[in-house]
């Protein structure tokens, strides 16, 4: 499975990204796999793409969040609740997101 990620916030700020495997319920996380860990985008219209291992099915939700505020997902840690920010794990799948800060 792979994610794109896009800083679409001209807030003059880094972004970062983390992965998170969430349980059934989307507030509690099971663990983060330190290889989904560490994605930063560095400037506005920075795209960073990473693929990851995960097993069919299993609950993968995404958090970014920068110094000026904003967070896109489920945050940092992944300590906030969202909306459309969790897919199934399903090979070769695609998720694409541009993070907006409008």
């Amino acid at each position: 499975m792979s994610f794109t990620f896009t800083d679409a916030c001209y807030d003059d700020e880094t972004t970062e990204v983390g992965l998170y495997q969430v349980g059934n319920n989307d507030n509690y996380v099971d663990g983060v796999d330190p290889a989904w860990e560490g994605l930063i985008l560095e400037e506005y219209g920075q795209e960073y793409s990473v693929k990851i291992e995960c097993d069919n099915g299993q609950r993968v939700c995404f958090g970014a969040w920068s110094a000026s505020g904003w967070y896109w997902g489920c945050s940092e840690n992944c300590e906030e609740a969202c909306d459309a920010c969790c897919v199934s794990c399903q090979h070769g799948q695609q998720y694409t997101k541009e993070l907006e800060c409008n």
